[in-house]
């Protein structure tokens, strides 16, 4: 049987506390102080895992970030057809929402507090995952293309003419 480290445990719990914490009273109306009561830790405890507040708003950014963008790399690197390497983007896109719902919503309501340090890591992350996105879109619209240029020369236009 694998057992959670403690240190993982209390980490992930601190998470929690504090989605739910911002989600109720908003990033700047919780304290340091509500999170630690609520998570049932310590000081301590606290710190050993994350710096401050920002560290955890910025944790809460980057866990549903580096899912989405991994699974979006994935879907990328597939020899799949554009069309359905886009549709599994568009998918993906949705379930993602979906599988982090209270990351993203926190995230958003919420981003306006990050510092600027750390807003601009996440900004460098998010570009990435819609580069990736828009390379699926860019591939599709391609083949799109292709496909009207093989179908124009087999009924013999010029697809110079298009």
């Amino acid at each position: 049987m694998n057992a959670v480290a403690p240190e993982e445990d209390l980490r992930d719990r601190i998470v929690r506390t504090a989605l739910a914490l911002f989600q109720d009273k908003g990033y700047r109306a919780t304290s340091l102080g509500d999170i630690i009561a609520a998570a049932n830790c310590s000081t301590g405890g606290f710190y050993h895992h994350f710096s401050s507040k920002d560290d955890l708003l910025f944790l809460i950014h980057e866990q549903f970030i580096s899912d989405a963008l991994a699974r979006c790399k994935a879907i990328h690197d597939r020899k799949d057809s554009a069309t359905g390497r886009l549709t599994d983007v568009i998918v993906d896109i949705v379930q993602n929402v979906g599988n982090w719902k209270e990351h993203v919503t926190v995230f958003f309501e919420e981003r306006r507090f990050m510092s600027t340090d750390r807003f601009s890591i996440v900004l460098d992350k998010r570009r990435a995952y819609q580069e990736k996105v828009e390379a699926e879109r860019q591939a599709q619209h391609e083949a799109k293309v292709e496909a009207l240029d093989a179908a124009a020369a087999d009924d013999g236009v010029d697809a110079d003419m298009k």
